[in-house]
C-alpha cells in the first residue's frame, strides 16, 4: 500500500480522514501526518495511534493530492475566500500531481453546543434564512470522503466531489438537534435582519447551493445526518 499524507492533521478535517485510515483495515499502510507543531498534544496523541509526524513541502514527491475546498468555490465570486478555494483547485490542477477536490457544504461542527451560543444561533439563522433550506455535513463525512479518495486515486483522479449531508430548513434542524439530544431547546428570539447581516459576514443565500445527499449517500452510505451527529456528539460529551 502506499504511504499515505495527510496535511492538516490534527485538525477536524484531517483527525477524520486519520480516522477512517486507520479504521480501514489495509494492511501496511503507512499514514503521515502533517503538522505545524509536532510537539502538540494532538500531534502526539497521533503518533501514539502509529501515525508518522512529518514537515516538508507538500507538493514535494507526491503523487495523489486531495484539497478540502467548498461547494460552490467555482461560482463563489462574491464571497472572496470561498473563491480563493477554486483558485486553489486550478493551481492544484496545473502543478503536476493527480488530484481529488471534496468541495463539503456547510459543516455541522459550526452549530453550537446546546446553551446560549446556541440559542443565537438558530435565532440568526432564522433571521437571515427564513424558511429556506441550508446544507449540512459533517467533518467525519468529510474526512471519510478524503481517505477513500486517497485509496483509490486512480479512480478519483480528476473529480470534483461536492457532498452533503442533509437538507434542513431552521425547524428542521432545531428538531434534528433535540431528537438527536433527547432534548427540549430553548427556543430563539426574533432578530432584525438587518442587524443580522450588519453582523455575517456573507450572506448564506448565496453558498452552499451545490451538493446531492443522494450522490453523497452513494460514496458514503452511513453519512451522518444532523440527528445522527447531534447523537454522537451528545453521547461522547456524557463520556467525556
Amino acid at each position: 500500500m502506499p504511504t499515505l499524507l495527510v496535511a492538516g492533521a490534527t485538525g477536524q478535517q484531517g483527525s477524520g480522514v486519520i480516522g477512517t485510515l486507520l479504521a480501514s483495515g489495509h494492511p501496511n499502510l503507512t499514514i503521515r501526518g502533517f503538522t505545524r507543531n509536532p510537539l502538540s498534544s494532538a500531534a502526539q496523541a497521533l503518533e501514539r495511534r502509529g501515525v508518522q509526524l512529518v514537515k516538508g513541502d507538500l507538493l514535494d514527491r507526491i503523487k495523489h493530492l486531495v484539497f478540502s475546498s467548498v461547494a460552490g468555490a467555482d461560482i463563489a465570486q462574491a464571497v472572496e475566500h470561498f473563491y480563493t478555494k477554486y483558485k486553489i483547485e486550478e493551481y492544484i490542477k496545473a502543478s503536476g500531481p493527480s488530484w481529488t477536490a471534496i468541495r463539503p457544504v456547510g459543516f455541522m461542527e459550526v452549530i453550537p453546543p446546546p446553551g446560549i451560543g446556541r440559542f443565537f444561533f438558530i435565532s440568526a439563522m432564522e433571521s437571515l434564512m427564513g424558511n429556506t433550506k441550508q446544507k449540512y455535513i459533517s467533518c467525519r463525512d468529510i474526512g471519510k470522503t478524503a481517505a477513500i479518495a486517497l485509496l483509490n486515486p486512480d479512480k478519483f483522479n480528476g473529480k470534483v466531489l461536492t457532498i452533503a449531508g442533509q437538507v434542513a430548513n431552521v425547524d428542521e434542524l432545531q428538531r434534528a438537534l433535540d431528537k438527536g439530544e433527547d432534548s427540549k431547546s430553548w427556543g430563539r428570539i426574533w432578530l432584525p435582519r438587518w442587524v443580522t447581516i450588519r453582523l455575517t459576514p456573507h450572506h448564506y443565500r448565496q453558498m452552499f447551493d451545490p451538493g446531492s445527499v443522494e450522490e453523497t449517500r452513494e460514496l458514503i452510505p452511513d453519512v451522518l445526518s444532523i440527528e445522527d451527529w447531534a447523537k454522537q456528539n451528545y453521547q461522547k460529551a456524557k463520556v467525556d
